[in-house]
């Protein structure tokens, strides 16, 4: 389900807000295509950005272009990422530069903005709040424009969520059906996970779910690429004097979900992504977890 159609069904990353920390990043899920620039090109890139507020870690001010741009905020905008690729044309040499704290929960605290080379100078063609590239992998799409596959991850009111999506960083906004927008990424993989928020589900149970890495694998065909998702799941019913006793102690430290390892596999053609048939069982996008057990401890 395309990222931005079911935000308008559950919340964006299933986002409200709620007393904790929004952005939860699957981290090591993915090894991101990231580049480590000079210090003077970055801070080139941070100039268009923010001209006149750089810091060392960002800028010192959140973007004109984004949602808490002064006077309405006095958050600092944190440079996250930059990637460099093909995403406009198979000839454009492109940078994403991603960067976080400057855009509501609803959009994940996140955007990213586009350069393109002219000459030996960049420009700044746009920006895109909710844009999330952290942490990805970069694929060469059939019509020579590069793609990212990328993992992230939310917390709603305890219940987290990591996910895996396509991101397409050079299509032209303007293109794109308001009711259809893939443009912020076309999610294709997503855990969910109760146990680290202490949060039990309608019927009692307690999930524990979480991706654990992220592979891909060229095949013969010209730009088709296996990936990979491997996760581990599980669900049990834990009574309620169990939940409650684990919660005030710390649910984490106190209850173990029995987790099973599972094994995705997907196919990137060079323009969208599509799950195996015999995948394990899948609610859509969303793994289901097997039914296990549960322990605690003292």
């Amino acid at each position: 389900m395309p990222i931005a159609v079911r935000a308008l069904k559950l919340g964006l990353f299933y986002v409200v807000a709620c007393a904790c920390r929004g952005q939860s990043q699957a981290g090591p899920a993915i090894r991101s295509d990231a580049v480590q620039l000079p210090p003077a090109e970055v801070h080139a890139f941070l100039e268009q950005i923010c001209p006149g507020h750089t810091s060392a870690s960002g800028c010192a001010v959140c973007p004109a272009d984004t949602a808490f741009a002064p006077p309405s905020s006095t958050q600092t905008w944190e440079l996250k990422t930059i990637i460099l690729g093909h995403f406009r044309s198979p000839s454009s040499e492109d940078a994403l530069v991603t960067g976080a704290d400057c855009e509501p929960h609803v959009k994940g605290m996140s955007g990213s903005f586009l350069f393109s080379k002219e000459q030996s100078s960049w420009r700044k063609v746009r920006y895109e709040g909710g844009v999330n590239a952290w942490d990805c992998k970069k694929l060469t799409g059939s019509d020579g424009r590069d793609r990212l596959v990328c993992a992230a991850g939310d917390m709603h009111q305890g219940f987290i969520d990591e996910f895996v999506y396509l991101l397409d960083p050079g299509r032209d906004p303007s293109t794109i059906d308001p009711m259809d927008d893939t443009a912020r990424g076309d999610m294709f993989f997503d855990v969910g996970d109760s146990l680290r928020g202490c949060v039990e589900l309608e019927d009692g149970s307690v999930l524990s779910g979480s991706i654990a890495g992220v592979t891909f694998t060229p095949l013969p065909e010209k730009h088709l690429v296996r990936i990979v998702v491997a996760a581990r799941l599980g669900q049990a019913a834990v009574p309620k004097i169990v939940r409650e006793k684990g919660c005030a102690a710390g649910l984490r430290r106190h209850l173990r979900i029995a987790t099973v390892a599972r094994r995705y596999e997907f196919v990137f053609d060079g323009a969208k992504i599509t799950p195996a048939p015999n995948n394990p069982p899948m609610n859509y996008r969303s793994a289901i977890a097997p039914r296990t057990s549960y322990s605690t401890t003292k």
